[in-house]
C-alpha cells in the first residue's frame, strides 16, 4: 500500500516543486559552506535566471524561476542565514512558500536602470543581513580571472545607463582591460547593432537572405510585403 505525502501533493497541485526533506535542505547548505571554507570564501553570491544558471539557485534555495526573464540572487555567508532576492516583487509570497530559505526579499529587476539606486540599497541590505559587507573591501587583484569578469560585468549592469541610455557592457570590458590582458577576435564580415530595434530586424533579414534553404522564398515574401506598402 502506497501512502501519499499530503503536503507534497498539495505543493504539486499548486504548481510548486516539492521541497527536499529537511535533512537534505540542511545538507546542501552545509556542503556548499564546506566547499567555501576549503577555498577561503567568507560569502557566496549566486546569480540565476529562468534561462541562465537556474540550477544552483534551485539546489541551494528550492526557488524555481517560473517566468521568462525572472532572475534572483542568493547570498550565502559562511556563518549566518542565507538571503534570497527575487526580482518579481508580486511573486514574493509564492517565492517564500516555494523556497526553504527563510529570508526571501524582493529585488528590483536589474534591467530597470531607473531603479539602480534601489537595487544597490537592496543588495547592500542583504549583504548586511548576511554579515558579508566587509567583502566589498576585498582587493580586486586577489580575484581569479573568471571572478574579475563577473565582478566588472555585474558592476556595469548595476551602474546607471551609459551612451544612448543603454547599459554598456563595453564599460565592463574597458575596466577589465585595465587589470589584465584582454583579447579580441578580428573577423571579416558584417556587424549589426542588435541593441536597437532596426539593427535587430536588419540582422534577421540579412541572416535569412544568406540561408540557401529559405532565401528564395523569403526574398519573394519580402518583395510582396514591400510592394504592399
Amino acid at each position: 500500500m502506497t501512502t501519499l505525502d499530503r503536503a507534497a501533493e498539495l505543493e504539486r497541485s499548486a504548481g510548486r516543486a516539492p521541497k527536499p526533506p529537511l535533512e537534505e535542505q540542511r545538507g546542501r547548505l552545509q556542503r556548499a559552506r564546506a566547499a567555501m571554507e576549503r577555498h577561503g570564501l567568507e560569502g557566496l553570491v549566486v546569480y540565476g535566471s529562468a534561462g541562465v544558471n537556474a540550477d544552483p539557485i534551485r539546489y541551494l534555495s528550492g526557488y524555481v524561476h517560473v517566468f521568462p526573464g525572472a532572475s534572483s540572487l542568493l547570498l550565502l555567508p559562511l556563518d549566518g542565514d542565507p538571503v534570497l532576492l527575487v526580482d518579481q516583487g508580486w511573486h514574493l509570497d509564492e517565492a517564500r512558500r516555494m523556497s526553504f530559505v527563510d529570508d526571501v526579499r524582493a529585488l528590483p529587476a536589474p534591467g530597470r536602470t531607473w531603479l539602480a539606486d534601489e537595487l544597490r540599497r537592496t543588495v547592500a541590505d542583504a549583504l548586511s543581513a548576511t554579515g558579508t559587507v566587509e567583502l566589498e573591501g576585498r582587493r580586486f587583484s586577489t580575484l581569479s580571472g573568471g571572478e574579475k569578469q563577473r565582478v566588472v560585468i555585474a558592476g556595469a549592469l548595476a551602474q546607471a545607463a551609459g551612451a544612448g541610455g543603454e547599459i554598456q557592457l563595453t564599460d565592463a570590458m574597458v575596466a577589465l582591460a585595465r587589470t589584465q590582458p584582454f583579447y579580441g577576435l578580428k573577423f571579416e564580415g558584417r556587424s549589426f547593432d542588435c541593441g536597437s530595434k532596426i539593427g535587430f530586424l536588419t540582422a534577421n533579414v540579412a541572416y535569412a537572405l544568406e540561408r540557401t534553404d529559405i532565401a528564395p522564398d523569403f526574398r519573394a515574401e519580402l518583395a510582396r510585403v514591400l510592394g504592399d506598402q
